[in-house]
C-alpha cells in the first residue's frame, strides 16, 4: 500500500489532505512491514519520529528509506543526517536504513530483498534450545533486579507469538522488573538472535 505523504497537522487544511492522513494511519494498522521514507534534503523531522512511533505501537516491522540521497553531495551533511537518525530514532533502532534515489534508481533494487529479510525476522519462530542458550547466558551475566530481600530469578522463557515475535519470561517476582531491565533484556535478545527490522514483545509472568 503506497500511502499519501503525511504532512504536519498545521498544513492539513483540506478534506482531501485529512482523509489522506487518516488513510495512512489505517494503512499502518493493516501493514506487516512499513517503509518510512525520509527526505534527505529536508532531514529527519519530528513528524518522521512520530510516525515511526505509531508504526512501532502497532507492532509493524520497519525499514527506513532515506530518499534523494544523490542530492546530498556533501559528505559532512550526509554523516550528520545519519548521526541524527541514529540519535533520534532510538525507539526504533532495530529498523535498518537504506539510502536511495527514487529518481535515479540508486539502491532501489535492494528494497525488496530487505523487505523479505525483515519479514522473515518478523515471522520467525525461535527454537526452544536457542532460547535456553540465551537464558543460560543471562544467568551467567547475573545483572538481575534486586529490591529489598527479593532478587529476580528467571525460571524459563517461551515464545508465545509471531508477527512480531513475542516472548514470555516466567519469573519469581515480576513486580520488581523495571524499564532498564526490559531494555537490557531486549538488547541481549537482539545480540543473540537476528531480529533486525522487527519489534519484539516481552512479557513477564509469575511462575506458579
Amino acid at each position: 500500500i503506497d500511502t499519501a505523504g503525511i504532512r504536519k497537522k498545521s498544513k492539513i487544511d483540506e478534506d482531501v489532505e485529512y482523509y489522506g492522513f487518516v488513510r495512512s494511519l489505517r494503512s499502518i494498522d493493516r501493514a506487516s512491514v512499513c517503509l518510512l521514507l525520509i527526505d534527505a534534503t529536508i532531514g529527519l523531522t519530528d513528524l518522521d519520529q512520530r510516525v515511526a512511533q505509531i508504526a512501532k505501537d502497532r507492532y509493524c516491522a520497519m525499514i527506513i528509506l532515506i530518499n534523494k540521497w544523490d542530492l546530498l553531495t556533501d559528505a559532512t551533511a550526509r554523516q550528520e543526517l545519519l548521526d541524527r537518525i541514529n540519535d533520534r530514532m532510538l525507539h526504533v533502532q532495530y529498523a535498518p536504513y537504506l539510502c536511495i534515489s527514487a529518481k535515479t534508481g540508486k539502491s532501489t533494487q535492494k528494497i525488496w530483498d530487505l523487505v523479505n529479510k525483515v519479514y522473515e525476522n518478523y515471522n520467525q519462530k525461535i527454537p526452544t534450545n536457542r532460547l535456553n542458550f540465551l537464558l543460560a547466558r543471562l544467568r551467567e551475566f547475573g545483572n538481575f533486579p534486586v529490591k529489598g530481600t527479593r532478587a529476580l530469578k528467571i525460571n524459563y522463557v517461551t515464545q508465545t507469538r509471531i508477527c512480531p515475535p513475542g516472548f514470555t519470561y516466567f519469573v519469581n517476582f515480576p513486580q520488581i522488573i523495571d524499564a532498564n531491565f526490559e531494555r537490557f533484556l531486549e538488547n541481549k535478545m537482539r545480540e543473540t538472535f537476528d531480529l533486525e527490522g522487527t519489534p519484539i514483545v516481552i512479557k513477564f509472568k509469575k511462575k506458579n
